[in-house]
């Protein structure tokens, strides 16, 4: 059993304890179980107000249908986290029992929510690059994204399409590539465990595949793909488009604040 255990919790990514511990279970239970019920449906409660406020026709611009779609994957992922808290607080697993007991955890939590959860976080994270990216495009090169736009306006109008005209957005179109990115991204997980069965003693364990035992998967792609696909690409481009966006914005400013005391002045 406590060889199972070791094997499934080596890697990165691990979401098991082998530690059977009284202080480890009551972490699993408290930091795992009971903090999570508190912080996931006060996010999911908060990206459905963004979600329906920005769902508003009189709201319905490209950034802003960025910003709803960037909340319906933040959404998913704390739902699927939630998910996750339930049944480590709720499903037979109390304060001083090891969540790895739990037989409905491992039937449900290796195959399903733990690699939704890794493709909802890898889009939630990308998602925000493309607020970025979009609002970088729309402050240095507002002529071209503009022009984009309009050439679009124009065939949809020769179509006869009016409707599709609020439909249609290119931020859609971000988002589904960012999702598609995700899954293949995050596919691997859905191979890390092979099917439950019982060990010597009982209990019920997912048993690791040699996938996820191997190099590849715990060193190379856990490790070092994850720390450049997920924080230091996104970090990367986030940090260099602020760079080049806020200069821009202090010299509206300043323009403007120039023009307002000129304006000032004269009255």
């Amino acid at each position: 059993m406590e060889d199972l255990l070791s094997e499934s919790t080596g890697g990165g990514n691990s979401f098991c304890y082998s530690d059977s511990s009284t202080l480890s279970s009551s972490l699993e239970f408290w930091v795992g179980g009971v903090a999570r019920l508190v912080v996931c449906p006060a996010g999911i409660a908060a990206n459905v107000v963004v979600i329906l406020v920005f769902s508003r026709p009189d709201m319905s611009n490209v950034f802003n249908r960025h910003l709803m779609l960037l909340a319906y994957f933040d959404a998913s992922y704390l739902l699927f986290c939630l998910a996750d808290a339930l049944i480590i607080t709720t499903h037979g697993v109390a304060a001083g029992t090891n969540v790895a007991e739990n037989v409905f955890w491992w039937l449900v939590h290796p195959f399903l929510l733990h690699p939704m959860q890794q493709i909802f976080l890898t889009a939630s994270i990308y998602m925000t690059v493309a607020v970025s990216v979009d609002r970088y495009l729309a402050v240095l090169h507002p002529l071209s994204v503009g022009a984009h736009r309009h050439h679009r306006s124009r065939i949809l109008t020769a179509l006869g399409n009016h409707h599709a005209r609020r439909r249609f957005c290119r931020a859609h179109a971000v988002a589904a590539a960012v999702l598609l990115f995700s899954l293949a991204y995050a596919l691997p997980h859905f191979f890390e465990f092979s099917c439950c069965e019982y060990d010597s003693d009982g209990s019920l364990v997912a048993v690791p595949t040699d996938f996820r035992k191997g190099t590849f998967f715990s060193v190379v792609y856990a490790g070092y793909v994850d720390a450049v696909i997920r924080t230091l690409v996104p970090a990367f481009v986030m940090l260099h488009t602020a760079s080049r966006i806020m200069p821009v914005v202090r010299e509206t400013y300043r323009e403007t604040y120039v023009v307002v005391q000129l304006y000032g002045s004269r009255r």
